[in-house]
């Protein structure tokens, strides 16, 4: 049963896709990587993300990002990282790996028809996929949403739970289909919020967590062919882009954004 990965420049793909060629390269027909994020180049997300949502959190994705990606490459030039790159594992492989413009592209959907994969699995993409695309695997395409569904559909959900004091956050795998993360649900994995401590550890932990979650779905599907989902309740809210009072409010009720320790926890975990 083949699988496809879509997936792009997040390094955060890099842990969520840990491990997973190992375990399960046999069936992985190929790996797609969409060039720009959310079909927009970096420096122009970042403006986005600084007009609607201030400079705090816009500096604290800059940092995060470049922070994590340097870490990876410096620990994998000294052969030290923690979690081996998936171009890397692709290539011991031979799974092809391909660099996409747009995953809605004629370009991308004539190689990845010839694949014929059985399953896709987005992770770290934010693209809405049209319906060629979404057409093309016999059992569906499931995309990794970093939180759980259906309370925190949209942008930048894990803030948002912490900024509602919620006791657990979590993530979902769920079947992709025309509305902003609306599809059934497929599995998710559920964690207490950790008191006082920042957005940024709770990332590190999520990610970790969505691993684990992506790796028993996938388990599941390779033993037995098929994908048992539950079809989501039409409850939650939809987040677009956070404002600057939400961003104030997690710093108000505990969370920083990001703490000097949240570097060197980061160093350990990749």
């Amino acid at each position: 049963m083949k699988i496809c990965i879509l997936t792009s420049w997040n390094p955060w793909a890099e842990v969520l896709l840990g491990g997973i060629l190992d375990k399960y390269h046999p069936h992985i027909a190929g790996i797609f990587i969409e060039k720009k994020y959310a079909g927009k180049h970096p420096l122009k997300l970042a403006w986005t993300l600084m007009r609607r949502s201030g400079w705090r959190i816009a500096a604290y994705s800059a940092i995060e990002m470049a922070y994590c990606r340097a870490t990876l490459e410096i620990k994998r030039l000294f052969g030290i990282r923690r979690i081996e790159s998936f171009h890397d594992a692709a290539k011991r492989y031979k799974i092809p790996v391909q660099i996409v413009d747009s995953f809605n592209s004629p370009e991308f959907l004539g190689n990845y028809r010839r694949l014929e994969p059985g399953l896709a699995v987005l992770v770290t993409v934010p693209t809405i996929l049209k319906e060629p695309v979404l057409s093309v695997p016999k059992y569906g395409t499931l995309n990794f949403h970093p939180a759980i569904l259906p309370d925190y559909k949209g942008r930048m959900p894990l803030l948002q739970t912490l900024r509602e004091r919620r006791q657990f956050f979590g993530a979902t795998l769920h079947k992709v289909v025309a509305g902003v993360d609306a599809g059934d649900l497929v599995a998710f994995i559920a964690h207490y919020v950790l008191q006082k401590k920042s957005l940024s550890y709770h990332s590190m932990v999520l990610n970790s967590l969505g691993n684990e979650l992506i790796s028993d779905v996938l388990e599941f599907f390779v033993e037995h062919g098929l994908v048992v989902t539950t079809p989501q309740a039409e409850t939650g809210q939809t987040f677009s882009w956070p404002t600057k009072e939400q961003v104030d409010e997690l710093r108000k009720v505990g969370h920083p954004l990001m703490r000097l320790s949240d570097l060197l926890e980061l160093w350990r975990m990749l």
